[in-house]
């Protein structure tokens, strides 16, 4: 097959072309920018120079390589197959499904063929790890890096498509497709932007929103590339899995955080340092409508069910109003009928000096959420404690049973307050504190061990 190749690309120098010749196809063209001013390299042999418009209609050309920076993939493959030159595009072959589209257009139009240069398809390790024989694959693991670029490279340039998640998170993507079956969806992606160029370096922090059984697994794989970790709650499913976690916090140069936003917002600070007396007992409710056949949460496997998902929150608020260790002193649940997971769960905890925490969490009942404590001289309601609006209200008395006083907090993101407070114990070198981790964790089994649930 008779070969143009657009542009000078050093993987077309040193990898494409010679692999075209070696195949016993000719190179016969190489489109320029500027034709004849500079000689070509001696791999090109005695292929014609010419521009790059005028090698795609060249009619004795065949077949087009495009190593052409990645915005210039879509656009210039798109006029080849008008010409009906088969395409071999290099990768990705687009930066948005937009563009893809057209070129999905362009290649039904056309009699030629197009191909994404992902040369990774074509090696027998690739081929035997599709076809080995180690039960069902679960999970996968890539890594690719590369020291930073000289100014001016194209990977450095966003205009064109630079930035290591175009240049090589392709080839992560592609393995998870070539081993997995159908669309995958993102569950989670931090970048961290270079100082020096436009795009991205890499990753110094990792958000964990998994399913709650691979908080712990990532989260320590993480530690140990020294990648800061906020991990969404609950941390762990046991406190056997939470050690793990913490030996790993401690020997990382990482920080760990588990993605509690309600401790950033300003209205448990208020209520942490109400003046209402000796805080006595507090009540929690958290509900939610059913969720759909397939969501995580209704999958004991997967740690759901309401006690995990919504549970640690009650507990957690009872965490920061209260000194010590909780001992559960009651735990009812009642099963759910569709799924394996329980519905509701209520539960009653008390503290080393006395105080209570009463709470009803349900995944299948009204959306609710409300929060009240009782002190000895007074008392205080959130109105939402875990979600509230940008802005929110809170009621406070020192007894009665009027309304009480409203104190309206100011607005506020309470997850991007917990980002930035993360970010600044990352950077300032904090220690891990898994404090509230494991008083949450082992409240949760002892409440699964009296209620009757799987632990």
């Amino acid at each position: 097959m008779k070969f143009g190749i657009l542009g000078e690309a050093k993987i077309a120098r040193e990898h494409v072309v010679p692999a075209i010749l070696n195949a016993g196809h000719e190179v016969t063209h190489v489109g320029r920018r500027d034709p004849g001013k500079v000689a070509l390299p001696d791999v090109y042999g005695d292929a014609k120079e010419t521009d790059y418009e005028s090698l795609i209609k060249d009619p004795s050309v065949e077949a087009i390589y495009n190593p052409l920076p990645n915005h210039l993939h879509v656009p210039y493959s798109i006029e080849a197959l008008k010409n009906n030159k088969h395409v071999l595009c290099e990768k990705p072959v687009a930066l948005n499904l937009e563009e893809l589209s057209e070129l999905e257009k362009a290649a039904e139009k056309s009699e030629a063929f197009f191909y994404e240069a992902f040369m990774v398809r074509s090696h027998p390790q690739w081929h035997w790890l599709q076809n080995l024989d180690i039960g069902n694959y679960q999970s996968c693991h890539f890594i690719f890096s590369y020291p930073q670029q000289p100014e001016g490279n194209v990977r450095n340039l966003i205009k064109y498509g630079g930035g290591p998640l175009f240049d090589i998170g392709c080839y992560a993507i592609l393995s998870g497709c070539m081993l997995f079956k159908g669309e995958p969806t993102v569950l989670s992606a931090v970048a961290v932007m270079c100082e020096k160029y436009e795009t991205e370096k890499q990753v110094e922090a990792i958000y964990n929103p998994l399913p709650n059984h691979l908080h712990v697994p990532y989260s320590i794989e993480a530690l140990k590339n020294n990648k800061h970790v906020l991990c969404e709650k609950p941390v762990a499913l046991n406190l056997e899995e939470l050690s793990e976690l913490e030996k790993a916090a401690e020997k990382s140069e990482a920080f760990f955080y588990e993605a509690f936003m309600v401790r950033s917002h300003p209205q448990w600070h208020w209520l942490q340092n109400l003046d209402i007396g000796n805080y006595q007992s507090c009540h929690f409710i958290f509900s939610y409508p059913q969720q759909p056949e397939g969501n995580v949460r209704n999958l004991i496997k997967y740690g759901g069910g309401p006690l995990f998902d919504i549970g640690c929150y009650a507990i957690l608020s009872g965490c920061m109003l209260f000194k010590g260790e909780p001992t559960v002193l009651s735990a009812v649940a009642v099963m759910c009928e569709k799924y394996e997971t329980e519905k509701q769960v209520d539960a009653t905890l008390r503290w080393p000096d006395g105080e209570t925490l009463s709470f009803t969490v349900s995944a299948n009942a009204a959306l609710c959420q409300a929060f009240t404590v009782l002190g000895s001289n007074g008392w205080a309601k959130l109105n939402v404690p875990v979600n509230p609006p940008e802005k929110t209200s809170a009621y406070w008395s020192k007894g009665g049973l009027q309304e009480g006083n409203k104190v309206e907090f100011p607005a506020c993101n309470h997850y991007q307050l917990m980002v930035e407070d993360f970010v600044a114990s990352s950077l300032a070198g904090d220690d891990s504190d898994f404090v509230f981790s494991r008083r949450v964790t082992k409240a949760i089994n002892d409440i699964q061990k009296i209620a009757g649930l799987a632990v």
